[in-house]
């Protein structure tokens, strides 16, 4: 079960743009973690330790989308 904590800290919160902005362009399936790391202007180890998969990144967008 994944789990959502409220708290977003500003890199994180970059991310979760990034990647909602990827998976527009490219649609989920299609996207890869290394274009949101990319997008981010991150490297994909950061972005593994601040979201280990991309469910629960899509997870995040989600969340973020329905707090708007």
């Amino acid at each position: 079960m994944i789990t959502i904590n409220s708290e977003v800290t500003e890199i994180e919160a970059s991310i979760i743009e990034a990647a909602n902005k990827v998976f527009l362009k490219n649609g989920i399936q299609a996207t890869t973690m290394g274009q949101i790391a990319e997008e981010a202007g991150i490297i994909r180890t950061s972005l593994n330790y601040y979201f280990r998969s991309k469910k629960h990144l899509v997870m995040h967008v989600i969340n973020d989308l329905e707090n708007k």
